[in-house]
């Protein structure tokens, strides 16, 4: 009975052990294929075997009939429609799906706009159809075909977000392929629905490749808001190729001061923000720039006392007491300094201000002061505003 038993017990064992195997196999295998997947590129995600990803090759074994069951699939999936496809890549877990999407749709033949139009458009009532998606849909459809892609525009949904961009992406796409056909084209059509996003796009893409002939064309054909939209959009593309000291060397050519106050919001907004890198010296340099044709951005002037705010902020008020003060006397930069160093260190803001004897400058710098303590000591400020010679800063402090 006990030798029955053990036999028994060494059988199942040996059952246990095989299963346990199979399971650990397969298991491995798992493990194996989503790494495969997660180290392969995003293209191989992309109807692997269909003409547009370029990514089938047909192998030996199947030329030979050896792989028959590989060859099915590969017939399968050339029969997947692209509304199919998008569903499967949408099925992917986040973020993956969106960018899978996003690759797919920059790919897009002109044979499946109108089927893309319409996933895109079944999407977006529940939000899965984001606003690059449709940017990229457009672009793309600008770049086959822009005469197709402008009698659709107007069907652009309400929830599109971006809708009153579509004509910017799709000139956006056509400038790519052939910005001189685009700008000949915004032309042709002086009624055109919504034509100055149409030329803002034509010109951001447009200065990739050549922003002189970009803003040639701009000063020669348009004028008012449409120029003013050029001239803003094409430091972003000089930005985008050659960087921002570029497009400021660009903006010293322009030709008038009316032109460089357009075009200086855009470069404030470039030297402004730290995704473009542009450094202290930099923003000092393009504040310079615009204070010697009386060009100021309230952006780039408070992002530069900040500058001086971290470093030397006496050498932050001798740089903005050259400003051209408004009608009322306000020094804006000097206003901001105060602010801003008041904020961080009120004592040493104060016991700086109090050395200060009549200043052109004193009255903006003592009403950002008195502004900034008043909540906290409102008798001090009073005393601050006495000093003050100007009623017209002294009337803008609010009781």
């Amino acid at each position: 009975m006990n030798a029955r038993w053990r036999g028994g017990c060494l059988i199942l064992a040996a059952a246990l052990i095989t299963v346990i195997g199979f399971h650990l196999k397969q298991r491995a295998e798992l493990i194996a294929l989503k790494k495969l997947l997660s180290e392969s590129p995003i293209q191989d995600r992309l109807a692997p075997h269909s003409i547009l990803s370029g990514t089938h090759e047909e192998s030996e074994g199947t030329r030979n009939g050896a792989l028959a069951d590989s060859d099915d699939d590969v017939r399968g999936s050339e029969r997947e429609s692209l509304d199919q496809e998008l569903e499967r890549l949408r099925r992917e877990p986040p973020p993956l799906n969106r960018t899978l999407i996003e690759l797919r749709l920059s790919q897009l033949s002109n044979d499946e706009m109108l089927d893309a139009f319409a996933f895109l458009e079944r999407h977006s009532e529940t939000g899965r159809a984001t606003d690059e998606m449709w940017h990229l849909f457009w672009k793309r459809w600008g770049q086959l075909d822009p005469e197709g892609a402008l009698s659709k525009a107007d069907d652009a949904i309400p929830i599109y977000h971006e809708r009153d961009r579509v004509r910017k992406h799709i000139f956006e796409g056509f400038a790519e392929i052939d910005p001189e056909k685009a700008a000949a084209l915004i032309v042709e059509r002086p009624q055109m629905t919504d034509r100055h996003r149409a030329i803002e796009g034509l010109s951001v893409k447009w200065a990739h490749s050549d922003p002189e002939a970009a803003t040639d064309w701009a000063l020669d054909h348009l004028e008012g808001n449409e120029l003013w939209n050029a001239v803003g959009g094409i430091p972003w593309g000089i930005n985008a190729t050659q960087g921002h000291q570029e497009a400021l060397a660009w903006w010293n050519q322009l030709p008038n001061q009316e032109v460089k106050a357009h075009a200086f919001r855009s470069l404030s907004e470039i030297y402004s923000s730290e995704r473009y890198q542009a450094t202290a010296e930099d923003r000092q340099s393009l504040w310079n720039a615009g204070a010697d044709a009386n060009v100021y951005r309230t952006d780039l002037t408070a992002r530069v006392a900040l500058d001086f705010i971290e470093n030397d902020p006496e050498a932050g008020i001798a740089l903005f007491s050259q400003e051209e003060p408004s009608n009322s006397g306000f020094y804006e930069g000097v206003s901001l300094l105060i602010q801003n160093w008041t904020q961080r260190d009120p004592e040493s803001a104060g016991n700086w201000l109090a050395t200060q004897q009549n200043e052109p400058w004193l009255d903006s710098a003592i009403w950002s002061y008195a502004t900034q303590i008043r909540s906290l000591d409102a008798e001090a400020a009073e005393a601050w505003v006495s000093r003050m010679k100007s009623d017209a800063l002294r009337s803008r402090l609010q009781p």
